[in-house]
């Protein structure tokens, strides 16, 4: 039965990477030539992730360490769902600033820099021993600032809860420690005591794995002085209930605030972990399809779909 199990898994894994392979490949924003060569290094690079040992990925403008193989799966996510929540609307300029919550080893950052290199990137990752990899995936690109700091609402120390899979890492305390390596001590900031009144970012995302009304809670000042936010919400797990009230806070906070678009669900469409939303502050994206307002709206809806609520819901 375990075997039988383990084969379905490698299987759903493998139909999962090439489904990502398809993704690249409609990403005309990309040279042909890139996508064939990244599809191709990938594969290369699995066999020796496979056997346990960490591998380059080289692909200018891309350098990045990969210790493992979910973290070439969150990279290669990374670039498609950019492309997808970012750069096919048209929201951004030629120059962005873009602030990067929860940064990782860098897959976001990357992938920003991919579409526009220009942008000048901000990004903060708590964890010591992931922001040492962090600094290596970014050393080749230009303009990126790194903050090893975590972002909540208030300043102090928190417990960090190190994940065995540093992207599911989090300062929101597990439901068990099952698959968790401990816990740390890290320091932690709000954002609004971080960026300044000049810092007005184009692009605000927040990814921090059912930490994000903390981090909002630290960041009003920076939200209302953003353009767009995109902001990952749970939907499978336990705290997955507070996105509805997420969503009012920053209404209450940015009334005009309308959601552009959801994003692709992680973990599937019938039962789904989480899910992107990108907010447009200002209420009317220069040039996405009509935006949803907020207070009319639901997550865990498929792409282009909205789940509509009440507000008293």
């Amino acid at each position: 039965m375990t075997i039988i199990k383990s084969v379905l898994t490698t299987c759903a894994l493998a139909i999962k990477s090439v489904g990502f392979d398809f993704a690249l490949m409609r990403i005309n924003a990309l040279p042909l030539q890139w996508r064939i060569r990244f599809v191709v290094k990938k594969y290369k690079m699995l066999l020796r992730l496979r056997s346990g040992r960490p591998a380059k990925f080289d692909i200018k403008p891309l350098s990045l360490l990969i210790r493992n193989i979910s973290g070439f799966g969150t990279l290669q996510s990374s670039i498609i769902d950019f492309f997808d929540d970012v750069v096919s609307p048209g929201i951004l300029g030629p120059a962005p600033l873009i602030v990067d919550v929860g940064a990782n080893v860098g897959q976001f950052a990357n992938a920003a820099k991919l579409f526009f290199p220009e942008a000048h990137v901000v990004s903060f990752e708590p964890d010591p021993d992931t922001y040492a990899d962090l600094r290596v995936n970014t050393r080749v690109l230009r303009d990126v600032e790194l903050h090893n700091i975590g972002l909540g609402d208030r300043d102090g120390v928190l417990s960090f809860y190190r994940h065995e899979l540093s992207v599911m890492s989090s300062f929101s305390a597990p439901a068990d420690m099952a698959h968790h390596r401990g816990s740390a001590e890290l320091p932690v900031r709000r954002l609004d005591t971080v960026l300044g009144p000049d810092d007005r970012s184009d692009l605000l995302k927040i990814d921090v794995e059912g930490f994000e009304r903390q981090v909002l809670e630290g960041a009003w000042e920076t939200v209302s002085r953003s353009r767009y936010v995109l902001i990952e919400l749970s939907l499978g797990r336990p705290d997955g209930a507070g996105n509805l009230q997420l969503l009012r806070d920053i209404i209450a906070h940015v009334p005009r605030a309308a959601i552009v678009r959801f994003g692709r669900p992680l973990g599937g469409t019938h039962r789904p972990m989480c899910q992107d939303v990108l907010i447009c502050v200002e209420g009317t994206p220069h040039t996405a399809s009509a935006a949803v307002p907020l207070e009319h709206s639901g997550v865990g809806a498929s792409q282009g779909d909205v789940t509509r609520i009440s507000p008293e819901s």
